[in-house]
């Protein structure tokens, strides 16, 4: 009985949206969002300051920020390559939809899957996907097989890599690559060397650094010098989870068990 199953849509806040500038919230339940059956939520992705896109378990929701009750469900019977979204990039009005399964394609302007899975057309369908980043009309992504670039004008893909990297983000001509250490390829010759001889939960590039997530501490190493500095219970991590560290330019932001904590590390670390 699906019935039995169905959780109370208007228990708790599904979304929750705040306004730095007047320092208020929206609170929107899922009852606002008739399509949708699980309120899990995997990732958060804002598209030019126009639409909120939310990678769910059991589909792609698209808002718009002008009119919250516009928006867009999309789910496997609508062409996602799978139910579950883990990751979500854009270039111009292409909405890439990551899952285990592959990398779905969603047009802004038609509202529409365009691709079901990129990877069909490569024969890298049976290759589960770990991360994806885009800059300009390149997409990166990293498998079980390795890195690849697709171009989205030439509509090629080559191999870049057969390092396997289960987080990877692009900064200044090369890819940021973490797995039991953290490599840095450069896009142009392949040329790949190892910056950081550790692993971490996640990291973060910003400006001339890279933030490290070691889970109840961060480290912060200089991307010229390597110089280290580390965060821990004597600056506020105390008996705290840290779950992901966000670049939002003078301040860096970690998403933790207590919820946000806010760092003007512009002010305080230069």
């Amino acid at each position: 009985n699906n019935e039995y199953f169905r959780y109370n849509k208007q228990s708790n806040p599904f979304l929750s949206i705040w306004n730095e500038y007047d320092n208020t919230w929206l609170l929107l339940n899922e009852d606002d969002f008739s399509e949708l059956n699980n309120p899990d939520v995997n990732y958060v992705h804002i598209i030019e300051d126009n639409y909120l896109a939310l990678g769910l378990m059991e589909g792609l929701l698209v808002v718009s920020l002008d009119n919250y009750k516009n928006y867009y469900f999309v789910d496997r019977k609508k062409g996602l390559s799978d139910s579950a979204v883990f990751k979500i990039q854009h270039y111009e009005d292409k909405v890439f939809a990551m899952t285990v399964d592959g990398i779905s394609i969603y047009s802004l302007s038609s509202n529409l899957i365009v691709n079901r899975n990129i990877l069909n057309d490569y024969n890298l369908q049976d290759s589960d996907i770990l991360d994806m980043t885009v800059s300009e009309e390149k997409l990166y992504f990293s498998t079980k097989s390795g890195l690849y670039v697709y171009d989205m004008v030439k509509q090629n893909l080559t191999e870049m890599t057969d390092s396997v990297f289960y987080q990877i983000e692009y900064r200044n001509n090369k890819i940021f690559g973490l797995n039991h250490h953290l490599s840095i390829i450069d896009v142009s010759s392949y040329d790949e060397w190892v910056f950081y001889y550790n692993t971490a939960r996640n990291f973060e590039v910003t400006d001339n650094y890279i933030w490290f997530n070691l889970q109840d501490r961060a480290k912060v190493v200089d991307l010229e010098s390597k110089e280290e500095w580390v965060y821990d219970h004597n600056d506020g991590f105390n008996d705290i989870e840290i779950f992901d560290i966000v670049d939002d330019g003078d301040w860096i932001c970690f998403l933790t068990s207590n919820g946000l904590m806010f760092y003007n590390w512009s002010s305080y670390h230069y």
